[in-house]
C-alpha cells in the first residue's frame, strides 16, 4: 500500500471541457483510493489473502451515505463467506453466501412484511427491547439460476432456518432501462416524413450481472476461487529453519564463556561447588588439572550458522518482496 497504482482517466473527446472533466475525475478518484478507509480495507483484505488463501471485498449502495447515497466497500472476513467449490478462477460462481448478524429489531426494520413471522419464530409477544436485542446470524445468498428461456439470472435471498425473509433479482442491475432519442432520423416513406430514432438505454456499468464481491487471489492454479497456497504457507519451512539456526546460535553463545575444571587434590568438592559462572555447569574431576584448577575456553558460534541464517532470512524477504528491515 506504500505506492498504490495510478488512476488514468481518458477524456471522452478532444474538447477542453472533456479534458477538464477527466482531470477533476482523476483528482476525485485519487483522493478516494488514498483515503484511510480505503487503505484499511485493502490492508485487511491483503492480510486475509496471506492467511486464509483469499481476500473478499463487498460493495453495496448505501442510500444514507451523503446527500444522494453512495457506494460502500467493506472487507468481509473469510469466516463469514461460503463460496461455490465447483467454480474455476475468474468464473461466475453459482452461489456466494455471506453470513450476516443483526438484531431482531434490525431484521424487522429490513423486512417489515416478515415481522409477525419473525416474532412467532422467536416466541416474541410484547416486543420488549430486551427481546428485540437478540442477535441472529443468518445467510444472505447471492445465486444464479436459469429462467425458462435458458438465460442466467442473478438473484439474492435472505433467510433464517425455514423462514425466508425475501428473495429478489439482483438489485444492482437496471432491468427496465430508459427510452431516449438517439439524435438520428428515420424516414417514413409511406407518409413521406421523418421521425427521430428512439432507443432504450440501460444504466449498467458491467456488460453482465455480477455478484457484488471482489475476490483477491494471488498463488492460484485456476481450479478454485481459493488460492492453492500463500506466501506465508510457502515460507513455513524456511521459518522453521530460521528458528532452528537462531536456537543453535543462542545455545553456542551461552557456552562461549568456557568451563572451570577443579582438581580434587587441591580444591575440596564443597569449595568448588560454591563457584558460580552462569549459565552452565562446572566439572569436578580427579587428578592433576594443571595443579589445581584450569579454565577451558569456550567456542563461539560457528560463522556458518550466521551465514545460513542470513541466507534464509534474505530468501524469505525476497519471496515477500520486502527489504531487510
Amino acid at each position: 500500500l506504500g505506492r498504490l497504482p495510478d488512476i488514468i482517466v481518458i477524456p471522452g473527446s478532444k474538447g477542453e471541457k472533456s479534458k477538464d472533466i477527466a482531470r477533476h475525475l482523476k483528482q476525485s478518484l485519487d483522493i478516494k483510493i488514498n483515503d484511510n478507509g480505503t487503505r484499511h480495507i485493502l490492508r485487511m483484505s491483503g492480510r486475509h489473502l496471506f492467511l486464509f488463501l483469499y481476500g473478499c471485498i463487498k460493495y453495496r449502495w448505501d442510500k444514507t451515505k451523503g446527500p444522494a447515497g453512495d457506494y460502500v466497500f467493506e472487507c468481509v472476513h473469510p469466516d463469514d463467506i461460503l463460496l461455490d467449490p465447483t467454480t474455476y478462477l475468474d468464473g461466475n460462481p453459482r452461489f456466494i453466501i455471506h453470513y450476516l448478524e443483526d438484531t431482531i429489531k434490525e431484521l424487522q426494520a429490513k423486512f417489515p412484511a416478515k415481522k409477525e413471522a419473525l416474532w412467532r419464530k422467536f416466541n416474541i409477544r410484547k416486543g420488549t427491547e430486551n427481546q428485540l436485542a437478540k442477535v441472529i446470524r443468518y445467510p444472505e445468498v447471492w445465486f444464479t439460476w436459469i429462467d425458462d428461456e435458458g438465460k442466467p439470472v442473478e438473484g439474492v435471498g435472505w433467510l433464517y432456518e425455514d423462514l425466508v425473509f425475501d428473495i429478489m433479482k439482483n438489485p444492482n442491475w437496471d432491468y427496465e432501462g430508459e427510452e431516449k432519442e438517439t439524435g438520428q432520423l428515420q424516414p417514413d416513406f409511406e407518409n413521406r416524413t421523418v421521425a427521430p430514432v428512439r432507443k432504450r438505454f440501460y444504466h449498467n456499468h458491467f456488460d453482465r450481472q455480477e455478484k457484488p464481491f471482489i475476490l483477491l487471489n494471488f498463488l492460484n492454479l485456476g481450479k478454485h476461487l481459493i488460492d492453492d497456497t500463500s506466501l506465508v504457507e510457502q515460507n513455513l519451512l524456511m521459518q522453521d529453519n530460521l528458528n532452528k539456526r537462531g536456537r543453535q546460535i543462542t545455545q553456542q553463545a551461552d557456552t562461549a564463556n568456557g568451563k572451570w575444571v577443579f582438581s580434587e587434590e587441591f580444591i575440596p568438592f564443597d569449595d568448588a561447588e560454591q563457584v558460580t559462572d552462569d549459565p552452565g555447569e562446572h566439572i569436578w574431576g580427579k587428578g592433576d588439572i594443571n595443579r589445581g584448577v584450569r579454565r577451558f575456553p569456550g567456542l563461539p558460534p560457528s560463522q556458518a550458522l550466521y551465514l545460513d541464517k542470513s541466507d534464509i532470512r534474505q530468501a524469505m524477504d525476497s519471496s515477500f518482496g520486502t527489504h531487510a528491515t
